[in-house]
């Protein structure tokens, strides 16, 4: 989990090669809720992440989410949809709700029919078009705002070539999983201290100009 506007990495797991991202998005979120304010967070996915039982615990936790949806995604609910930006209801059926690993949220949404949020349409400069779910109320942002944010989730991209290219985050000193382990996490660490300096030496740099006028 990366914190894309300052760049620093908020949690980590090393998990098992065969282990899913999505299942481990929900330890994640657990591991990050004391660290970040819900209520002004806004959580940003690629379209490995079309889940509504994500959504649910994002929803229960008073946050927001962006998700990109694949062409292939809700694709009932989407067809009577015509405007760039409309409200969308996903219907919450017994074969969704079996996805549903946590009990609690499965209880919660057991009693619902819907889940009601917004999708919008985003054309890129290539022309080609895309469409992001979304909980966050029109009043709040407007269309061109949803697509500025998901671009954000690029910065997650470059992030990881840093790693691997630079910090060499796949070059390990020993073969053991304790080994392993405290490789990965110590190049998390020194990751999160180069952002904190280029945040602080860019401050440096910009006061200084000032001053220079």
């Amino acid at each position: 989990v990366q914190d894309v506007h300052n760049g620093f990495i908020l949690d980590g797991i090393v998990a098992d090669y065969k282990a899913a991202e999505l299942p481990l998005i929900h330890h994640h979120i657990q591991n990050v809720e004391n660290m970040i304010v819900p209520e002004k967070t806004i959580w940003i996915f690629d379209r490995g992440y079309t889940a509504m039982e994500l959504y649910a615990r994002i929803i229960q936790m008073n946050s927001y989410f962006v998700v990109r949806l694949r062409k292939d995604s809700y694709k009932e609910e989407r067809m009577n949809i015509t405007e760039e930006d409309s409200l969308i209801s996903l219907n919450i059926t017994g074969e969704r709700l079996k996805k549903f690993h946590d009990l609690e949220l499965k209880n919660i949404y057991s009693k619902k029919w819907t889940m009601d949020l917004r999708i919008v349409t985003i054309t890129n400069n290539n022309g080609e078009k895309y469409s992001l779910l979304t909980n966050i109320p029109e009043k709040t942002l407007g269309t061109k705002e949803i697509g500025e944010i998901y671009k954000l989730r690029w910065g997650i991209e470059t992030n990881y070539n840093t790693m691997k290219n630079r910090i060499y985050i796949e070059n390990y000193s020993g073969k053991r999983r304790i080994c392993i382990e405290q490789d990965i996490y110590s190049k998390f660490l020194k990751f999160n201290i180069f952002q904190y300096l280029k945040i602080k030496f860019n401050k440096l740099i910009k006061i200084k100009k000032e001053q220079q006028g």
